[in-house]
């Protein structure tokens, strides 16, 4: 669990984020001269709640309604009160336009560059250069219209606050006449960042980090895990609920909060398998590109593997490998051995010969580009090889298959 301190420090700094809710309340609370106690005592919600609702993302102007009665039920604010705060902001930021807006523009431009070459098709020799510069610059401004109406569309989805250590974050965007890019962000402890579909999070080592979505569904994030947003949709309850994310690496644990209906769906899926829940807490964790380790804590997960489809409930595990049957089982050791390299220091040219040295797990198995090497009890090998031309590779192997590999160049 967060501590309720760091959240809310994180909250005060995402003010400068108008993609999130915490935007709104810092211009509201500069207007009115309150301080975050006194913010919360103004909307009727306890200090940790205010930062809750800072940290959900803006209500979508298609959906507003939906999601400010969505956003109301999970922090626990009246939602006619939710309605003034979003009104107050909009007289703050003095927005005339909106979506529709935008819209009922492009059309005007649209159709007034239309009538503009429609009425010169019987003049075309007689028409001046000027008459064409502007309508070109009419077609321009539609294009450009477009795209902000595109980019507009784009929406946050989740946010991601980062704990302990940092996390990397590529985001895709859309930029002019939408093309896309990808901007990379370091994202550090106590600060917080939205996300949306087809951006990605990687962790460094010691840190965590948690996804927060609006229906109050979590992922945690612990060191060395990498995530890809595939599809982030999370509408009212009447809408599809769609969530797929693709586990690279390392470890999470989700808490879906929301009972998933006929067109709903929430997904982790990884190299060797896919987990499907309908409401429930589980935990993934990618060892290598052919095997998961999944375990459920409670509800209900759909895990497939080529083919074959395992329903695991709460208290049950099951360990996904490529190429073998899934069976339901105890994770079982999944940590893959360490290696420690003593030498060679430097290494010799193409035809030498070398004495490769260095420790493992105990009982591991071990060869040294490609040949076996002798392991002592305690886990120290040694062999000699003849230097090659590719990186000299030493890969370890424990009683339960998992595997280290270390490359000297």
């Amino acid at each position: 669990m967060m501590d309720d301190g760091l959240l809310i420090r994180m909250a005060k700094r995402a003010g400068e984020d108008d993609e999130l809710l915490a935007s709104v309340i810092r211009r509201f609370a500069d207007a009115e001269g309150l301080d975050w106690n006194q913010t919360g005592d103004r909307l009727r919600v306890e200090p940790v709640a205010l930062a809750e609702l800072a940290l959900c993302r803006r209500p979508r102007e298609e959906r507003f309604a939906e999601d400010i009665a969505d956003i109301a039920s999970y922090v626990g604010i009246n939602s006619l009160v939710l309605t003034d705060l979003m009104r107050h902001d909009e007289v703050l930021e003095k927005r005339p336009f909106g979506q529709s807006a935008w819209l009922e523009l492009y059309e005007f431009v649209r159709d007034t560059a239309r009538n503009a070459f429609e009425g010169q098709k019987e003049t075309w020799d007689a028409m001046s250069r000027w008459s064409w510069a502007w309508a070109a610059a009419a077609v321009v401004a539609v294009l450009v219209v477009v795209a902000a109406v595109g980019a507009k569309s784009e929406q946050v989805e989740v946010t991601l606050l980062v704990s302990e250590g940092q996390a990397n974050v590529e985001q895709a965007r859309n930029v002019v006449f939408m093309i896309p890019t990808r901007r990379l962000v370091t994202v550090s402890a106590g600060e917080v960042v939205a996300l949306r579909a087809r951006d990605s999070v990687s962790m460094g080592m010691a840190s965590e980090a948690q996804l927060r979505f609006n229906d109050g569904t979590t992922v945690d994030l612990a060191d060395g895990a990498s995530l890809d947003m595939t599809e982030l949709k999370v509408g009212g309850e009447d809408d599809p609920y769609r969530v797929e994310l693709y586990q690279v690496s390392g470890r999470t644990l989700s808490r879906v909060q929301r009972l998933m209906g006929a067109d709903d769906y929430f997904t982790v899926s990884t190299l060797s398998s896919t987990a499907s829940v309908r409401g429930t807490e589980f935990e993934v964790q990618v060892v290598s590109p052919d095997i998961t380790f999944i375990s459920v804590k409670e509800g209900v997960v759909a895990v497939e593997l080529e083919g074959q489809t395992v329903e695991l409930r709460g208290g049950q595990e099951i360990r996904t490998t490529i190429g073998e049957p899934l069976q339901l089982g105890p994770r079982g050791d999944v940590t893959p051995p360490t290696i420690t390299v003593f030498g060679p220091a430097e290494l010799p040219a193409p035809g030498e010969v070398v004495m490769v040295s260095g420790a493992t797990e105990a009982g591991a198995l071990v060869t040294v580009s490609g040949q076996p090497a002798a392991v002592e009890a305690d886990g120290a090998f040694e062999i000699e090889i003849i230097v090659g031309s590719e990186p000299i590779i030493i890969e370890a192997t424990d009683a339960a298959g998992n595997t280290t590999t270390v490359r000297i160049n």
